[in-house]
C-alpha cells in the first residue's frame, strides 16, 4: 500500500511538471532514494552511541565498572550530545552480553540521570526524573528478551541491546565539583546481579611509593610518584587488570605506567588505596 501511493504520487507529480509519462522505474528510484535517507538517519543515534562506547574505551574504560568521572568538569575537546560545563559526569557503558543482568546503584545525592540502549532509545530514568525520586536505589539492567521471575527491591529496565549507556551528573557545590566527585567514589557500585550478594568496587585505586625512612612521599623527577584510576591515563591489559612498572628509566612502551625509583639498591614503601576493595582487586 506504501509503495503504491508512493508511485502514484510520483506520477502526478510528473503530470503537474509537463512529463508524458512517467515511467514506474522513476518511482521506484525515489522509493529507494528515500529508504536510503531514513536508514542514514536511523542509524545516526547507533553511530552516536558506539562513537561514546569507543571513546571511553580509548582511555581505559572498558567494563562495565569503570566509570568515567568527569572531575574537571566538561571542557570544549569532548563530542557529547547536549553535554554541559556544570555537571560533574559519571558516565559507564554496560554489557548485558558479558555480564548479564547489571545493577546499577546511585548515591541519594545524585542529579538527574538516564540508562539508554545502544539505539539511544529511553531505558530508564535516574535520579529526581526516576523512579527513586532522587532518594538513591538499585537499578536493574535486563534485556528485553529477559525470560526469568524479576527479583525486588529494584527498578527494572527493559533494554533491547547489550549495550547500554548510563549518563549520571552530579551538581557543585560552591562552585566545585569536589563533593559530587567524591559521592561518585563512595557511593556508585556497577555489578552484575549474580554478584549482588557481593557486589565488586568500581576498582577507584592509587597506588603511591613513599621513602622507608621516612614513610612519606620519595622525592623524584615525577610531580606525582604514583599512579591512580581517576586521573592518569594508563594502560589496561586484555582482561582488566594493570601493571606498573618502578625503575629508574621508563619503559619505551609501558611509560604511562612507569613510576620513577631513583635510587639503585634502595627500597620502597607502596601505599595502596582503594575505596570499597573487594577480593579480585588485586
Amino acid at each position: 500500500m506504501k509503495r503504491m501511493i508512493i508511485v502514484m504520487m510520483v506520477v502526478l507529480m510528473a503530470a503537474n511538471v509537463g512529463w508524458a509519462k512517467a515511467p514506474p522505474e522513476l518511482a521506484y528510484d525515489n522509493l529507494d532514494f528515500l529508504r536510503g535517507v531514513e536508514t542514514f538517519l536511523n542509524g545516526i543515534p547507533t553511530t552516536s552511541i558506539e562513537g561514546l562506547r569507543l571513546g571511553l574505551a580509548s582511555i581505559g574504560a572498558k567494563h562495565s565498572n569503570q566509570v568515567v568521572v568527569f572531575d574537571k568538569l566538561m571542557a570544549i575537546k569532548p563530542l557529547f550530545l547536549t553535554g554541559n560545563t556544570s555537571s560533574v559526569y559519571a558516565v559507564p557503558f554496560l554489557d548485558l552480553k558479558k555480564d548479564g543482568p547489571t545493577v546499577v546503584e546511585t548515591p541519594a545525592e545524585a542529579g538527574p540521570g538516564t540508562v539508554n540502549d545502544a539505539y539511544f532509545r529511553f531505558v530508564i530514568d535516574t535520579g529526581a526524573p526516576g523512579p527513586n525520586k532522587g532518594k538513591g536505589r538499585k537499578y536493574l539492567i535486563l534485556r528485553s528478551d529477559y525470560k526469568c521471575d524479576i527479583p525486588e527491591g529494584y527498578f527494572t529496565g527493559m533494554s533491547t541491546s547489550y549495550v547500554n549507556w548510563v549518563a549520571l551528573r552530579g551538581f557543585l557545590v560552591d562552585g566545585k565539583p569536589d563533593a559530587a566527585v567524591k559521592m561518585w567514589e563512595e557511593g556508585l557500585k556497577i555489578y552484575p546481579f549474580a554478584k549482588a550478594a557481593n557486589p565488586p568496587a568500581k576498582k577507584f585505586w592509587s597506588m603511591c611509593v613513599c621513602d622507608p625512612p621516612t614513610r612519606s612521599v620519595l622525592q623524584t623527577d615525577q610531580i606525582y610518584p604514583s599512579k591512580q584510576s581517576q586521573s592518569d591515563k594508563l594502560i589496561v591489559n586484555d582482561d582488566g587488570s594493570i601493571d606498573l612498572y618502578y625503575g629508574p628509566k621508563a619503559l619505551a612502551v609501558k611509560e604511562a605506567n612507569w613510576i620513577q625509583k631513583p635510587y639503585p639498591g634502595k627500597g620502597l614503601v607502596c601505599c595502596f588505596t582503594s575505596l570499597q576493595p573487594h577480593r579480585g582487586l588485586v
